[in-house]
């Protein structure tokens, strides 16, 4: 625009905002307290006429009271107090609200009026089309004779993926809703379902009282099977959603889900009842699980978890897991303190353990503070930790139950030197108190004290070549236990790790029942090189060796030989999104008796990862076969609207597969279907396998759950 223009279109807005501030005509009573803001008016040209009209043309502008409306002429009737507009009109009425019309005549607040060949754009999302749009109050837009969709119309498409035609819709500003009648829903065209009276969400309300789209799924045990959500928002902090679903082999459950939202925390309630003939009897599940801040940082949260059979979860789709947990926990985390107090009930559905058998009350928890020791230098950490088991039955040795008590002190200080070594010395003291009951293989209580102590030498070496580094660390630790000679079960040590994480820890078991005692002599070295390309590659190489071989044994030790398994770990990480993760054991004639392989990849559009995992059956880990097992698990996007993914596990030792899934997903702007199948194979269950088809259909653009707006490609 050149500065002439400019200038008249200034005069100009100037002259009329004038010439409004005159014409206004008497004011009533009840409006002289308030009178409204001034209205603004810009256009290329403006004409006052003698008989009370006003004329503007050439890119007109009104700004009035939060409302703006463009157009290219627009006449003003003092008398009528109306506008009379002339398009292409474009009238936008708060955030997310725009009318585009090609004619219109309007109160001058903009409020009222009648807008011909009229479009309504919802939140950039919804469109709705109609021959005639009338506004009443501000509050409700009425359009007659209508289409509304969120797809976009292409040139190369005559009618849109998806519409609902209606005689009439009303569109309710305040209560953000969309009213439809005698309504008509079309799939390319082609109508497909009646509905009288429909009521959805505008695209800017986040929650509303109303159905949710249906779930279709079809498996082996119930057939084909639909469910309805229905979703009552009850208040600002709370919810309530209704799901029932019915199947064609005479199945039916109501779902049910519970939210509210607390000042400080959260609750959540799910489950389900269902009546049919795969077993006797009612069945179903319920949890409720929630988190709430206590003050001074302690936290209370909470999984409670039951269900009513074994098969429940597996035939509805709503869970997989061969044990089921409920825990309660108050815990608090702070940069030199950690308090915790832990309770948990176990149910197993696994077909060697018992639930009379297993631990199926057990409480556990600790309070660890750690503190400097400017005296002797270092620090200091203290931690008093406890664990109680209990089995339901009362037989002895298998309803054994325990308690322990453990209290655990250790100092830790480091120095270095001008070569570059790193020297650390440890002291530790624990003192483990244990109560035994049903069980008269072991003593009622036992007391064991274990004095620690260890010295530690690593010398790092780095060499750099520009942009590249390599860096070999060689590791040497001495460590020296005494366990007092006590004969304990050993509840929580049956499951550990033996990796570059725990080689240099004082005591490689999981928890305290079982400790490592005697001289060991713990060796590794690390090599690293960084490439200026953006390689990464690390390999780390170690051993355990141990004084007495009648100690408690460590994991990866053998029980014939003094010595660990030999570790190693190769990692490479590539700046294309590529990670490799390779973790083997050996023995001194270099069989194998681990091997775990990891791979990963990842870009924008695709996410891999594979693992391999061979492990030697243990007796001292619990392991009483071989484990022989691959999985895979992916996600790939082909383009702007279509996605897939897959999961697959297999056991080579079984010889069949224990899972898997497939899923595919078709998205764009105004639709989203997702379609999945599945089966599970899992053998540590005595269960009925299940094949699982699934498909999901949800419009997009009704209210919030959907996002922000997408960007359609028309043609893609």
């Amino acid at each position: 625009m050149n500065r002439v223009a400019l200038t008249r279109r200034l005069a100009a807005a100037l002259a009329v905002w004038l010439a409004l501030a005159c014409w206004t005509g008497p004011v009533r009573a009840q409006e002289a307290q308030a009178p409204p803001a001034p209205a603004t008016l810009v256009a290329d040209r403006i004409v006052a006429n003698p008989d009370g009209t006003l004329i503007a043309e050439g890119a007109v502008e009104i700004f009035y009271d939060g409302r703006s409306l463009k157009a290219e002429r627009l006449t003003y009737d003092r008398l009528a107090d109306t506008l009379e507009i002339t398009g292409p009109i474009q009238l936008s009425s708060g955030p997310g609200f725009v009318l585009i019309a090609s004619q219109a005549e309007l109160g001058t607040d903009l409020q009222e009026g009648i807008l011909q060949s009229a479009r309504l754009v919802l939140d950039r999302q919804v469109q709705i089309a109609a021959v005639e749009i009338q506004r009443v109050n501000g509050r409700y837009t009425q359009l007659y004779n209508t289409v509304a969709s969120s797809c976009e119309v292409c040139a190369d498409r005559s009618v849109p993926l998806w519409q609902i035609r209606a005689r009439r819709i009303v569109h309710d500003a305040l209560e953000r809703q969309i009213y439809f009648e005698r309504a008509v829903f079309e799939v390319v065209g082609i109508p497909v379902l009646y509905l009288p009276q429909m009521r959805v969400p505008d695209p800017t309300l986040e929650r509303a009282t109303g159905f949710l789209f249906p779930n279709f799924r079809t498996t082996s045990a119930l057939g084909v099977g639909v469910e309805i959500p229905y979703f009552i928002a009850l208040g600002p902090d709370r919810d309530l959603t209704l799901s029932p679903q019915i199947t064609t082999k005479d199945s039916r459950t109501l779902g049910l889900r519970y939210r509210q939202a607390f000042s400080r925390g959260n609750l959540t309630f799910e489950g389900a009842y269902t009546r049919d003939d795969l077993e006797e009897g009612d069945r179903g599940f319920a949890t409720l699980f929630g988190a709430f801040d206590l003050g001074r940082d302690f936290v209370l949260s909470f999984d409670l978890e039951t269900v009513s059979d074994d098969q429940y979860y597996r035939d509805y789709g709503f869970d997989d897991e061969d044990r089921i947990d409920s825990e309660i926990e108050i815990s608090r985390t702070r940069r030199d303190a950690l308090d915790r107090a832990t309770a948990s009930y176990f149910t197993t559905f696994r077909e060697d353990e018992d639930n009379d058998t297993i631990p199926r009350f057990v409480l556990d928890g600790e309070i660890t503070r750690r503190f400097d020791t400017p005296l002797i230098g270092g620090y200091a950490e203290t931690s008093l930790s406890w664990l109680g088991l209990e089995r339901p039955s009362d037989a002895n040795e298998i309803g054994r139950d325990t308690r322990r008590l453990s209290l655990l002190g250790t100092w830790q200080r480091s120095w270095a030197n001008d070569w570059g070594m790193v020297m650390t010395a440890t002291g530790e003291l624990a003192i483990d108190q244990f109560h035994v009951s049903q069980d008269t293989s072991f003593p009622d209580q036992q007391t064991r004290v274990t004095p620690t102590l260890a010295a530690e030498l690593r010398w790092p070496f780095e060499k750099s070549n520009g942009a590249t580094r390599t860096v070999i660390e060689p590791v040497a630790q001495l460590v020296w236990s005494r366990v007092s000679d006590v004969d304990v079960p050993n509840e929580d040590s049956t499951v550990a790790e033996f990796d570059e994480a725990s080689l240099f820890d004082l005591n490689r078991f999981a928890g305290r029942d079982q400790v490592e005692g005697g001289w060991r002599a713990n060796f590794g070295v690390g090599w690293t090189r960084f490439d200026a390309s953006g390689w990464t590659t690390a390999v780390t190489v170690g051993r355990v060796l141990r004084e007495d071989d009648n100690t408690a044994l460590a994991p990866g030790a053998s029980a014939t030989e003094r010595a660990s398994d030999w570790l190693t770990t190769v990692q490479l990480s590539s700046p294309t999104g590529l990670a490799l993760l390779n973790r083997a054991q050996f023995s001194s004639d270099l069989s194998i008796n681990k091997n775990v392989l990891r791979m990963g990849w990842e870009d924008p559009l695709s996410a891999l990862a594979l693992s391999y995992t061979w492990l030697r059956a243990s007796e001292a880990e619990s392991r009483p076969a071989d484990t022989n097992e691959f999985s895979v698990t992916g996600r790939r996007r082909f383009n702007d609207t279509w996605a897939g993914g897959l999961e697959f596990s297999y056991d080579f030792d079984a010889s069949q597969a224990r899972e898997a899934d497939l899923s595919l997903e078709y998205r764009n702007e105004c639709v989203l279907v997702e379609l999945s199948v599945s089966r599970d194979f899992d053998t540590s269950l005595d269960l009925r396998s299940t094949t699982d088809f699934g498909i999901t259909v949800s419009l997009l653009g009704f209210g919030r759950g959907d996002g922000a707006a997408r960007t359609s490609r028309c043609g893609g």
